[in-house]
């Protein structure tokens, strides 16, 4: 029986069950909930044999089965929509709700039991169109009466109903760089008087070379025995102007366009360059050295001034080796990193700008140990080997390890806790490093305990409903009411962020008791909201802290971008590579944050590498935030 026979089967078990006796009965929901999860067992055995029989498929050379679902798509587990609506709901930019009645809504009007008398009538509202549905009552009530309109006011609503998008209004600050006459080219007739002229504004760009051959003054002096040649201005220095430096940055890292593209178009645009120019200018030299210099400085201005940052961490690849990028994110901000590892030492070591590893074990890493579940034993011996010792260095640290475990291959995890719980109460007690004290996150292991407080994601955290993909119509009911209590209960978190207060911090305190408490007689969606209740400080960090987001979408999109890259080139081919990607991703998704040029920036740097107009941009917008 196939998973698709087996979903029918139950199904109709459905049907037949709320036509019985016992339907919405204890017994009745039992039977409805043991179906469900003979369905979720079924459906990970067959996912599992799926899986296998691709490994077979793949030792044998043969190509996979792509895992899709019947539409042809991969598993949604997005939030997109809900979040989108709940904003919109906040900030009240939703589609309004109106209502008009045109010629061809009374055409439709005319197939229903509507007389013909009355439709008649409302022909004289066809031209208006009302933004209120109380309006729109009130006019038709004038002209048929209180007691015709209740007659047939759900058929009204529903054919007059439409919603209103409120757009943006369009920028009308094009920037003119000439104006041109058109003169009329016919013969006018002999009254005709000029009475000025009608605007049309029209947006073109074009890109053509600007190759200069500059003369350099030369002098020689025979005295010195030295050769005087001028220099050439700012940015001009090699082969090519600040224009084509400009562009093989922007159309990479702003375009996303592959190296070899990058080439071709140039090319195209009448400049002769080639990769291997390309390659290098992008990896080596002080222009690019220039860039990392600002990152850097970025980089420590963004850890000391920012309340808060979001991390999240995704997959990379340099010449085959597998390796991680860490996206340190704000409004202000994003920060791209790539790491060999994604622990907690890892992210620690990104906090201290990645100095030296040291380690201190006070009270506070004692106490993190017993957090991170370390046996009391382990504890009392990592106290006799660090007592009267300050701080320890990592040398150090692994001799200390290596006596406490004689094989490296024994404790790992518990050597590398000892370490982690070292490292972060060293990373505390500092005073030459700003200190984070709010992380945003998902629910990721590496990430906690490190800072003062924790905010989880909430679009993180309804992502685990999302994946809940009940067969039986009681159960995807209890999970479209459940979707809809979560969402409401975000908007009124947001709102709480405009005007933060105890009393109102206390109420949604206890809403959110009362909401992940509701029972479910579908077991997996009971098991979700029990798992989420055990996360209810991380969840409500933001009554203690109003001024951080209740997502850590920013990270994400970072994320995204990463991957965009990968999309065009699968992975960098050396450190230099990594790290000037990380670099230009930092500065480009900056630069879009603090609504920066990004091509104006890059022509900046390029032509005075030492300057830092972003961090300058920067450190203005912290300071008067």
């Amino acid at each position: 029986m196939t998973s698709f026979e087996f979903k029918n089967i139950i199904q109709e078990l459905e049907i037949r069950i709320s036509d019985s006796p016992i339907n919405n009965t204890p017994l009745g929901k039992d039977i409805l909930s043991l179906m469900e999860n003979f369905n979720s067992i079924n459906s990970e055995k067959d996912n599992e044999i799926k899986n296998l029989n691709n490994i077979i498929k793949k030792q044998k050379g043969e190509q996979p089965v792509p895992n899709f679902d019947k539409k042809g798509k991969s598993s949604d587990i997005s939030s997109k929509n809900e979040l989108s609506e709940a904003e919109k709901a906040l900030a009240g930019k939703d589609n309004k709700d109106c209502f008009k009645l045109t010629k061809d809504t009374i055409e439709k009007l005319k197939e229903t039991e509507i007389p013909k008398k009355i439709l008649k009538k409302l022909e004289e509202l066809k031209s208006n169109k009302y933004e209120t549905k109380k309006t729109f009552h009130d006019d038709i009530i004038k002209l048929i009466g209180q007691e015709e309109f209740d007659k047939y006011k759900t058929k009204l609503e529903k054919f007059a109903y439409y919603k209103k998008r409120i757009r943006k209004p369009k920028k009308p600050d094009i920037h003119i760089d000439r104006i041109e006459i058109c003169r009329i080219d016919e013969t006018l007739p002999d009254d005709a008087i000029n009475v000025g002229f009608q605007e049309n504004i029209v947006q073109d760009i074009e890109i053509k070379t600007d190759n200069v051959l500059f003369k350099k003054e030369k002098f020689y002096s025979a005295s010195k025995n030295k050769t005087y040649i001028a220099k050439v201005p700012a940015g001009y220095e090699g082969e090519f102007g600040p224009g084509v430096k400009s562009q093989i940055f922007f159309m990479k890292y702003v375009n996303n366009m592959s190296e070899p593209k990058v080439c071709s178009a140039l090319n195209c645009f009448g400049t002769m360059i080639s990769n291997g120019y390309i390659s290098k200018l992008l990896t080596e030299g002080i222009i690019i050295e220039g860039f990392h210099n600002e990152k850097n400085e970025i980089y420590k201005l963004a850890m000391k001034m920012a309340e808060y940052v979001g991390i999240d961490d995704t997959g990379s690849c340099e010449n085959g080796v597998n390796k991680y990028v860490q996206i340190l994110s704000h409004p202000q901000f994003s920060l791209f990193f790539t790491t060999p590892k994604k622990d907690r030492l890892t992210i620690i070591d990104l906090l201290r700008f990645s100095k030296k590893r040291e380690f201190i074990f006070n009270q506070e890493a004692f106490d993190l140990l017993k957090k991170m579940n370390v046996s009391e034993k382990n504890i009392q011996i990592v106290k006799d080997k660090t007592n009267k010792k300050n701080v320890i260095d990592e040398k150090e640290m692994e001799k200390i390890l290596n006596e406490m475990f004689l094989k490296k291959e024994t404790g790992k995890i518990t050597r590398l806790r000892i370490k982690e719980a070292g490292l972060i109460a060293f990373y505390h007690q500092e005073t030459d490093t700003p200190i984070m004290n709010v992380f945003i996150a998902d629910d990721a292991p590496q990430f906690k305990l490190i800072t003062l407080f924790l905010g989880l994601c909430w679009v993180h955290e309804w992502r685990h409903y999302k994946k809940l993909k009940p067969v039986l119509n009681a159960h995807k009911k209890d999970i479209e009411a459940f979707r809809k209590v979560f969402w409401d209960f975000y908007t009124e978190l947001a709102k709480y962020k405009t005007a933060p207060n105890i009393e109102t911090s206390q109420i949604l305190k206890k809403k959110f008791d009362d909401i992940f408490s509701m029972k479910y007689t579908y077991k997996d969606l009971q098991n979700r909201i029990d798992k989420t209740k055990l996360k209810k400080i991380e969840l409500l960090t933001v009554l203690e802290k109003p001024q951080i987001p209740l997502h850590n979408n920013s990270s994400e999109n970072g994320a995204r971008l990463q991957k965009r890259r990968e999309d065009v080139s699968l992975q960098t081919r050396s450190e230099n590579g990594t790290k000037a990607k990380d670099t230009m991703l930092s500065m480009i998704e900056t630069c879009r944050k603090q609504n920066y040029n990004s091509l104006q920036y890059i022509r900046e740097k390029i032509k005075k590498p030492n300057r830092n107009p972003l961090l300058n941009f920067l450190n203005y917008s912290f300071n008067s935030s």
